[in-house]
């Protein structure tokens, strides 16, 4: 399986509303599908299992006051590892426990669990990562699509030291929503970066300089068109696309 394509498939479908994800998600060949939601903080996340994963997708972004309050809600809070956004943080400790109470339930003790997520969803999935691996368990994957940094430097470096090849971020050139928070605010990314250029070809080694480079010929070459780079690089289509067509392989790699 490429979990790449898989992944994003699944971020994607999260944003479809409960009955589509479960016939849609049990057409593409998964089961034990359970859509999980807290209304107070509008999380929404669901799981299924495909062959001997178990898959945990948080929603993404949508268009509505609690997920702005999150988005906007950039001060940290603390985590077992050091700081983490606290409207992240907060989202994944309204929907925790259910979502625990179905991986103990189902999928724990036969299946590796991958968590992911789109946009919001990328910040939630990392936050739900951090506290479920604190607590001692077993994670196969965090593979997140257009996510926003999330942890402080602290937390950042003991993620990469003690979870080596656990955490995947994917980013697509010009995609806006990854320079966010800002890095004067302490906020980090960590994890095992996957590129797209502007030309949509993917590479697992560029420097800093070679993105910022990239993105302005990203800008330049979309002027003129109906979305700016920067928003069209961060619609989950786009990856999806993406991923499907530069990483076919990519599931021997990681």
């Amino acid at each position: 399986m490429n979990l790449f394509l898989a992944t994003a498939r699944l971020s994607q479908l999260a944003y479809a509303d409960p009955a589509d994800i479960e016939t849609t998600s049990k057409a593409m060949g998964y089961r034990n599908v359970r859509f999980i939601e807290n209304k107070e903080t509008d999380t929404q996340a669901f799981t299924c299992s495909r062959e001997d994963f178990a898959f945990i997708t948080f929603r993404g972004t949508s268009f509505n006051r609690a997920d702005w309050t999150t988005n906007l809600a950039a001060g940290f809070t603390e985590c077992p590892f050091g700081m983490i956004h606290a409207g992240f943080w907060q989202d994944v400790e309204s929907v925790y426990q259910d979502i625990l109470s179905e991986l103990l339930k189902q999928y724990i003790r036969k299946r590796r669990v991958v968590v992911t997520g789109h946009s919001q969803g990328a910040g939630d999935a990392i936050a739900f990562a951090v506290k479920f691996l604190a607590e001692g368990r077993d994670i196969e994957r965090v593979i997140h699509f257009g996510g926003p940094r999330t942890v402080n430097g602290q937390a950042a470096k003991h993620l990469d030291n003690f979870f080596k090849g656990v955490f995947h971020r994917v980013v697509n050139n010009n995609d806006l929503v990854t320079r966010v928070p800002p890095r004067v605010a302490g906020y980090r990314h960590f994890g095992n970066l996957h590129y797209f250029n502007e030309d949509g070809h993917y590479t697992t080694d560029i420097s800093y300089w070679g993105m910022f480079l990239d993105r302005i010929h990203g800008t330049v070459a979309d002027i003129g068109q109906r979305w700016p780079d920067c928003i069209k690089d961060h619609m989950i289509g786009e990856y999806v696309r993406l991923c499907g067509s530069a990483m076919k392989s990519e599931e021997d790699r990681i």
